[in-house]
């Protein structure tokens, strides 16, 4: 063997090493998740279709993907969740929001909380005095 094929080898013991320590860490973080279980850190979604449950574990980082999802209220737990416990997402009658009416004022139509210069500036807008909240007084 020449130096080239050497070089070759080495970089398909380098690949196969790291693969091998991977699939070492992967074992060693799963053992670790089957025995006192996975940690989902808040990274459990539902698909906007509301029938898959997607999610990653933070330390293994295996994939959880669950179909036919069923999301329903703890039966036990009355004091909890009232005459709701143990009904499912689809029995429950939600109620629409009403969109909110329309208003013809805006936020500037409120009296203001900040002291107001006497006059108009012109255009229907007003000039605050916040030279109190700045520490900066008029000379």
């Amino acid at each position: 063997m020449n130096m080239k094929d050497y070089e070759k080898r080495a970089e398909e013991l380098t690949r196969e090493a790291k693969q091998l320590e991977s699939t070492m860490l992967t074992y060693k973080a799963l053992a670790y998740c089957t025995e006192h279980g996975h940690d989902w850190g808040g990274a459990l979604h539902l698909t906007e279709d509301g029938t898959t449950v997607d999610g990653l574990c933070q330390r293994c980082a295996i994939r959880l993907t669950a179909t036919n999802v069923t999301l329903q209220f703890d039966a036990a737990n009355t004091e909890g969740f009232g005459e709701l416990a143990g009904q499912v997402i689809e029995d429950i009658e939600l109620p629409e929001e009403e969109p909110a009416p329309p208003t013809d004022t805006s936020e500037t139509d409120e009296k203001p909380t900040l002291p107001v210069e006497k006059g108009e500036t012109g255009g229907g807008t007003y000039r605050v005095d916040v030279s109190h909240i700045t520490g900066q007084t008029k000379d």
